[in-house]
């Protein structure tokens, strides 16, 4: 785990599905089984909100997010998810097909949800870790994002706990960084809120295709004299 300071978001490039499951203390595959296609998660992102936090059970845990997305209608199907304690749920996903489901979104993305609220019932007594992530499915190199706030735990009707990101830090692994209003989404309560992405790690390119970029060069240089 780490803990991460605000930073700009997608500097810092997700990482594989293993580390994930790792980080949220799930079992190996769990990611991927929870996955609402056929395709396996590959690379993503992820905080823990709640650092060991006693609940009880009943506690209602509710936050509001926004799941962005550069997937298109039809193509790989993206997705975010909860953790208590390592058991993970589903929590939404890019292929939705919902009249309206989707509107246009701020730049990197395409399309987003727009800001909805969901609860969870914490299913036992404890101290557990409650986190959130997001994930690639299949492929690795188109972005997907979750923008996170207002986490509250309410226990017989009171808030016994509140995050709204506005400390600027939390933890993370991945691309996971805060962010207020100039993202172009406003927070929806106070003025930060978490971003977690599956911003892509660089690949280097393959010798071949550097020969062929070298070559393209020479090529233009020559033509360039040529021509001089």
């Amino acid at each position: 785990m780490s803990m991460n300071a605000v930073n700009a978001a997608g500097f810092v490039p997700s990482v594989p599905v293993a580390d994930l499951e790792l980080f949220f203390g799930a079992a190996p595959g769990a990611i991927s089984a929870i996955s609402p296609s056929a395709d396996p998660a590959t690379e993503g992102s992820g905080i823990i909100i709640t650092d060991s936090f006693s609940f009880q059970a009943g506690d209602i845990l509710s936050f509001d997010y926004n799941f962005m997305t550069n997937e298109r209608p039809g193509g790989l199907d993206d997705y975010a998810f909860v953790s208590f304690g390592g058991n993970l749920s589903f929590l939404d996903h890019a292929q939705d097909t919902a009249p309206g489901y989707y509107v246009p979104s701020v730049a990197p993305y395409q399309e987003e949800t727009g800001y909805k609220n969901f609860s969870y019932i914490a299913p036992a007594t404890g101290i557990f870790e409650f986190g959130v992530g997001v994930v690639d499915a299949w492929d690795e190199w188109v972005e997907t994002g979750l923008l996170i706030d207002n986490f509250t735990v309410i226990r017989n009707d009171a808030e016994v706990h509140s995050n709204s990101f506005e400390t600027g830090e939390l933890m993370g692994i991945g691309d996971a960084s805060i962010v207020d209003v100039f993202f172009g989404t406003p927070p929806t309560d106070g003025g930060f809120q978490v971003l977690v992405t599956t911003a892509p790690s660089p690949v280097p390119l393959p010798p071949a295709v550097w020969l062929l970029f070298s070559g393209m060069g020479a090529l233009l240089a020559f033509s360039r004299r040529k021509h001089g």
